[in-house]
């Protein structure tokens, strides 16, 4: 029995496997969040630094454009615009919100693969503790390649009114368990 169960995860570690996600798991880590103004301004610290700016237009509708670059090893460029639709839930006092979006994602100039396109669906779950909010994302990245399913926990606490701190942790499994952790910070307009 445990003969066929290592068969089984071994071939379907290699018809799932794919060039791609190795790569695509970097830049997916998404950077939605509520905020309590119409502008915001994020930089995170992951592989290279991503910097996003969102704009709040109504109370349960928000846009974010995202971008990075990797200018240490090749002179790639990645940008992704997402949209997400807030709505409250009432399950607990502690869960505040969630945000459930869509993403498009290229990343350009690439060395290996050149040019690739993905889009990403994303659900939020924002949770307030006392002082500090804790963000899990469920985050789903496919084209026509590719498909990747990645967990992200951001903890984050507000520092001031216009301008908070956190940690977090991104994760996936390709072949083996992949993660990578990230600081960040962001301020309200």
């Amino acid at each position: 029995m445990l003969k066929k169960l290592l068969i089984i995860n071994l071939l379907l570690g290699v018809l799932f496997c794919n060039p791609y996600k190795e790569i695509i798991f970097k830049y997916s880590n998404q950077t939605v969040q509520s905020q309590p103004s119409s502008f915001s301004f994020h930089i995170h610290k992951t592989h290279f630094l991503d910097y996003s700016i969102s704009f709040l237009p109504s109370s349960n509708l928000v846009f974010n454009i995202k971008s990075m670059e990797d200018n240490k090893v090749e002179n790639n460029f990645f940008y992704s615009l997402n949209l997400g639709f807030i709505f409250k839930t009432n399950f607990s006092r502690i869960i505040n919100k969630n945000i459930f979006g869509i993403g498009i994602n290229e990343l350009k100039f690439d060395s290996v693969y050149n040019k690739i396109k993905w889009n990403s669906y994303f659900l939020i779950n924002e949770l307030q503790i006392k002082t500090w909010h804790l963000n899990t994302i469920f985050s789903y990245n496919f084209n026509n390649s590719f498909s990747l399913f990645n967990i992200s926990n951001y903890l984050y606490k507000n520092v001031t009114n216009n301008f908070n701190f956190g940690v977090g942790f991104n994760m996936s499994k390709i072949n083996d368990l992949i993660y990578y952790s990230y600081i960040g910070i962001m301020y309200n307009l």
